[in-house]
């Protein structure tokens, strides 16, 4: 019990720094919930909200990312083009998705997460995309890792909002998106 402790008092040094370094979700949770019965800090509060509005609030050993499912909901939408048919649907679809990302409940604790969202996301593309080419022969240079990667989020936030006019709803979580990816690939 005492190495539970002194676990949770290194991510509570200098508190929200080590936030997302928590990568157990009800671990965070937990910790959250047990800092906000300690401080009662409004900024601890949303992150509480937040965090159950990302992973909800089953207690699951693996619990869903709903963010990332919207973000992947948003990139197969960049495959489908919108027609006569299904124009509306697209659009109410993809509205429930930014609903679902936050887009329209924007404050420094939720650009946080779409920080954290896109670091995720980010490290699933550029492994994704760097699998070898061609039956396993031959791996992809570094700058085309990158296009790909960029030309994915190009077709996710700027794209398929522009389809149906909502690129001011998405400018915010596209500036991070493209910062993100910019800090990212610097990295690496």
């Amino acid at each position: 019990m005492k190495k539970k402790e002194a676990d949770y008092s290194q991510y509570l040094e200098d508190w929200p720094l080590h936030y997302y370094q928590i990568k157990d979700i009800s671990l965070r949770e937990k910790i959250l919930q047990e800092r906000i019965a300690q401080y009662d800090d409004p900024d601890d509060q949303r992150r509480l909200v937040v965090l159950q509005k990302r992973y909800g609030r089953a207690q699951l050993k693996q619990r869903p990312d709903n963010f990332m499912h919207a973000l992947l909901m948003i990139r197969q939408m960049a495959d489908t083009k919108p027609n006569a048919f299904n124009r509306k649907t697209m659009n109410e679809q993809l509205i429930t998705h930014l609903e679902t990302l936050g887009v329209y409940d924007e404050d420094p604790v939720m650009e946080a997460e779409w920080a954290d969202l896109f670091d995720c996301y980010l490290t699933v593309s550029r492994k994704s995309f760097s699998r070898p080419a061609f039956l396993g022969m031959g791996r992809r240079d570094q700058d085309t890792v990158s296009a790909a990667v960029m030309d994915d989020l190009s077709q996710m936030l700027e794209e398929v909002p522009a389809r149906f006019h909502l690129q001011q709803d998405v400018a915010s979580l596209l500036a991070i998106a493209r910062k993100r990816a910019e800090v990212f690939l610097e990295r690496n």
